[in-house]
């Protein structure tokens, strides 16, 4: 089974919703072999811990949950940083990433450029 990473998990926030999304990924995930092991939660830019994310590394792939983040980029920070683990986990931890339940719009061209990072878009 592999071992993934989950960026921007909802269920922190404590909604009934996101917390529901939460659960259903990590069962889907689950049923594709796929083992979460790792969840940064929403909200929290990773940024600051690139370098300790890195050495930490004990996983083969990125779940990006771009659960109503990635927008208005020039106004939302999440949307930029969450574009950016595309990039991080292409050129720093050598493992892909998948962007899932996202709708993408209103970004930047850096935004755009980093998904070109992304292994594929689920």
């Amino acid at each position: 089974m592999k071992k993934v990473a989950i960026f921007n998990d909802t269920s922190a926030s404590k909604h009934y919703g996101c917390v529901l999304v939460m659960h259903n990924l990590k069962k889907i995930l689950l049923k594709n072999n796929l083992k979460p092991v790792f969840f940064w939660p929403v909200g929290r830019d990773w940024r600051p811990f690139a370098e300790k994310i890195k050495n930490n590394c004990n996983y083969q792939a990125i779940i990006v949950n771009g659960e109503g983040s990635i927008h208005n980029s020039k106004n939302r920070l999440r949307a930029v940083y969450l574009s950016e683990l595309a990039t991080f986990s292409k050129n720093q931890l050598k493992i892909p990433s998948y962007l899932i339940n996202a709708t993408v719009f209103k970004n930047e061209k850096k935004v755009y450029k980093n998904f070109k990072n992304l292994h594929v878009f689920l």
